[in-house]
């Protein structure tokens, strides 16, 4: 099966960085900044992704044993996405909000996805998805040609 790449509310970078917290309350944190970066193969031309808005925090929930149970992603999150070779761009809200849980993720808002190297695959999704398979409801909005890309 292949595997799928997804910008959603601070890409889940920072899960993984998530430190284990004991049973009980959930820890709450900000997501953190994320710099820029740029997308090659997944449209005609390069992209660059530029998060100008990111108010995302991390709700890390554990069970009574203070394993992780699950991971709620939510605030604002917006991204710019340009075409490097044209400098056009759009803006976009890609706030999720989205649920992990181990390996498996689900958005049930607006987030941007892509499939690593397959041409024309930037897509903004509104609905629940599962992150991984991009199976699920709602809208997809192709990206790549919104941008000229």
């Amino acid at each position: 099966m292949r595997r799928f790449t997804a910008l959603v509310l601070a890409l889940g970078a920072t899960l993984a960085l998530a430190a284990p917290v004991a049973a009980g309350r959930p820890d709450r944190t900000y997501g953190g900044d994320i710099e820029d970066f740029t997308l090659v193969g997944v449209c005609a031309a390069p992209v660059m992704l530029h998060v100008t808005v990111n108010r995302e925090y991390y709700t890390v929930h554990t069970d009574r044993t203070g394993a992780e149970a699950f991971t709620l992603v939510s605030g604002t999150l917006f991204v710019t996405v340009t075409n490097l070779d044209t400098g056009a761009s759009i803006d976009l809200n890609a706030s999720g909000p989205g649920r992990f849980v181990g390996d498996s993720a689900t958005a049930v808002g607006a987030y941007l996805g892509w499939h690593d190297g397959e041409a024309g695959s930037l897509t903004l999704f509104h609905g629940r998805r599962d992150f991984n398979t991009f199976e699920g409801s709602g809208a997809a909005t192709p990206i790549c040609p919104l941008v000229g890309a």
